[in-house]
């Protein structure tokens, strides 16, 4: 599938790896809307760097942790644009453990990595004569994060939806995912963070934010390819590790 010409929304597009990602379908020609929950600043930071590589950039804002509300901006936006391209990527990451979760902290997971990355699979899917989408996973899916037990939950939900829609919205939209590893240290971080975590995967080091841009644009050209995972973690998904 050629993506050049083409227009992507990518949800979380303000900064990190949200930012490699429309920067990176920028440079393969793609025009891009790039959502924000709140780094409204930063979102607009990344549309003029990517109308500076030579296509267009519009910046829209919406709370994804209300599924119903972005059921309704959905509508509003594939009104607005000629959108076949989807990058389900918005994330928050606050820890909770099974001792402290309560039923708020696992609903607010599922809303915003489940609930409100459906809905917009589903106006893409509505709206659209040939789609592709790319969720954005997490390489722990594949053994635990006793951390971050919500956002594991979370996560794991839009992995078993990446598999159920594959099949489910064939042939007319192709949905995939990938699954970074260590990739950006967290807010706060300790100054040995990278040199710890590197350890964490047989390839023994930090990825970088542009390798999971290239897969993430790898899945959404390839015309042949649904219902696959792609770990852009260093192997770190075979080893089974907490940490």
């Amino acid at each position: 599938m050629e993506l050049s010409g083409q227009t992507a929304l990518v949800t979380g597009a303000g900064k990190r790896i949200g930012r490699g990602i429309a920067l990176e379908l920028a440079k393969n020609g793609v025009s891009l809307v790039l959502h924000y929950g709140q780094s409204a600043q930063e979102a607009e930071e990344t549309a003029h760097m990517v109308r500076q590589l030579g296509v267009d950039a519009a910046v829209e804002g919406c709370d994804l942790s209300h599924p119903d509300e972005t059921q309704k901006w959905s509508q509003k936006i594939w009104q607005k644009y000629p959108i076949s391209l989807l990058v389900n990527n918005a994330a928050h990451y606050p820890k909770s453990t099974y001792k402290t979760i309560d039923s708020n902290m696992l609903q607010a997971s599922m809303d915003l990595l489940f609930l409100s990355p459906l809905m917009l699979i589903k106006q893409l899917h509505a709206s659209t004569e040939s789609a592709a989408v790319v969720n954005v996973l997490d390489t722990r899916m594949a053994n635990q994060d006793f951390q971050h037990v919500a956002y594991h939950m979370g996560k794991r939900a839009l992995w078993k939806a990446t598999k159920d829609l594959a099949w489910e919205l064939a042939p007319k939209t192709r949905v995939n995912g990938v699954a970074p590893g260590v990739i950006l240290a967290p807010p706060g971080a300790n100054q040995d963070w990278e040199s710890r975590m590197a350890g964490t995967n047989p390839l023994g080091r930090i990825g970088e934010v542009q390798e999971v841009a290239s897969a993430v644009c790898y899945l959404l050209s390839a015309a042949f390819t649904t219902g696959q995972i792609v770990y852009v973690d260093g192997g770190r998904h075979l080893k089974g590790a907490e940490s």
